[in-house]
């Protein structure tokens, strides 16, 4: 019997490192090809100003949480602002999740479900690309991992009597961040919250110490958000009614869960169906004995009442992604686990290979199998967001002195490329224009005729993603044939580039 424990321990962390190698690597491959694209850019915006300060108030004046700029900033400042650099944060979170989530799960349930969960998490599509992209999103998910987890601890606490403060200080310090690093993160600990107060009240507990720590979470980030937004109402970002409302609910959050793939989930679904009986047997007992303390009830509730929530503001918004539900990512990953590796104590090890074995099938078929965007194929690690470093390079390859390119857009969205891709940026003839009037076919055939007096050749660039703008711009450029021998298209991904001469 101590043989066979052995031995199954010792194929536990073989197969536990043997995942972590993988996450780490699939992680860190390829971290630094792909170009930044237009989110990225504004990471770089509010993390590259002069000062700590000056960063700070940049990212305040724009509504967004402080946490993952100001790491981003002081990030660039020690190793520069490379793709590799900037994104390397995110890889860092990445990893991290990896291993808080093993030791977390660990504590708080058995370490089959926490090798479950683990093997599910490193091997996730979404939680790879996260961590490849200067965005939020990866500390994000690292943050919401130790919230719930902090959460569920509580709730074990609780009903056993033995809730600490520490317990609830160090969930009121990772709310926090939580929050801080994206504004969602209050969606989430709004319910964490809503749940153990009811949860206290049917098990008759004290609620003293529980609405300390709520009172602490809100109004802390609730007053920061109120003066946030207090500075941005000078801007009509938010009400502005020109923004495209983009429907995006068919980019449902529990397809980017399950890898992309429903087959993933449907096979999941089959060897449940298959193991039914012993599965009911398990939920039904579960739920009765455990009640409101069972993982079953409350982890299936703090997926499914935010995403209720981001389908219902969804109708609404033009600026929800499935991307701000990452947070739930993990927490279904968890709810997975436990219920594949506790509804029979037998062949947790066959379970744990089933989990690993079609987590790493659809993690393959993810990476290497081909994707069309815009009649070209791509795998994951060369397909892009947004071509805006293979666009750059190719107007400052071709431009002179007697070239114009004239930019549609802020210029400093443009400026990281051109100062990387040409060392004389200066002498190239550069306009910015960002007034929605330029655009209008008659404005921008008079412009064209006007600079094509000028210039031997005018590149005309702007962004192309999610753009109301680029369906104008394209019957634009008709009206400027006339002013050019030559105009073409050139075929950037979510790239507008036209070359006239």
């Amino acid at each position: 019997m101590e043989k066979q424990t052995h031995k199954s321990n010792k194929i536990h962390y073989i197969l536990l490192g043997i995942v972590l190698i993988i996450g780490i690597i699939i992680r860190f491959w390829g971290l630094g090809d792909k170009s930044l694209w237009i989110d990225e850019i504004y990471s770089l915006m509010f993390s590259s100003q002069k000062t700590f300060l000056g960063s700070f108030l940049y990212m305040f004046s724009d509504l967004s949480p402080p946490i993952y700029y100001l790491i981003l900033y002081l990030w660039m400042k020690l190793f520069g602002n490379s793709e590799f650099i900037m994104r390397f944060p995110s890889f860092l979170a990445g990893i991290a999740s990896i291993i808080v989530i093993y030791f977390s799960t660990k504590k708080n349930f058995n370490k089959q479900i926490a090798l479950g969960v683990t093997i599910l998490t490193a091997l996730s599509p979404i939680m790879l690309y996260y961590s490849q992209e200067a965005r939020p999103y990866s500390l994000f998910a690292l943050f919401s991992i130790i919230t719930v987890s902090t959460w569920i601890e509580i709730i074990n606490k609780i009903n056993h009597g033995d809730l600490e403060s520490k317990n609830l200080f160090k969930y009121t310090i990772f709310s926090l961040l939580t929050i801080f690093t994206h504004y969602w993160g209050l969606i989430l600990v709004f319910f964490q919250i809503l749940y153990l107060f009811i949860f206290s009240v049917l098990i008759k507990r004290k609620l003293k110490p529980l609405s300390i720590a709520s009172v602490k979470i809100f109004l802390i980030s609730g007053y920061f958000f109120i003066c946030q937004y207090s500075i941005k109402s000078y801007a009509d970002i938010l009400l502005n009614s020109t923004i495209p409302r983009v429907n995006i609910n068919n980019l449902n959050p529990f397809k980017q869960i399950f890898y992309e793939n429903y087959i993933f989930l449907l096979i999941i679904i089959i060897f449940l169906l298959l193991n039914a009986k012993k599965i009911t047997a398990f939920i039904t007992n579960e739920i009765k004995v455990k009640k409101q303390a069972s993982p079953l009830i409350y982890l299936s509730y703090i997926i499914i009442l935010p995403v209720c929530v981001y389908l219902i503001l969804d109708k609404t918004s033009s600026y929800l992604h499935p991307r701000h539900l990452i947070f739930i990512v993990p927490t279904t990953y968890m709810l997975i686990s436990y219920i594949i590796l506790s509804f029979e104590e037998k062949k947790e090890l066959l379970k744990i290979f089933f989990i690993f074995g079609l987590s790493l099938t659809f993690l393959g078929i993810y990476l290497f199998v081909p994707q069309k965007i815009q009649n070209r194929a791509f795998t994951y690690y060369n397909k892009p967001k947004q071509e805006w470093g293979e666009s750059t390079k190719y107007i400052t390859d071709n431009a002179d002195k007697d070239s114009l390119i004239l930019i549609y857009g802020p210029k400093y969205f443009f400026d990281y490329y051109f100062e990387k891709f040409n060392q004389k940026t200066k002498k190239l003839n550069i306009i910015s224009v960002y007034d929605e009037d330029f655009i209008n076919p008659n404005t921008l055939g008079q412009e064209f005729k006007y600079f094509r007096k000028k210039y031997k050749k005018i590149y005309f660039y702007s962004i192309a993603i999610l753009d109301i703008r680029v369906i104008k711009i394209k019957k634009s450029m008709e009206t400027a044939k006339n002013s050019c021998n030559h105009i073409e298209q050139k075929n950037f991904i979510n790239i507008n580039l036209y070359e006239c001469y």
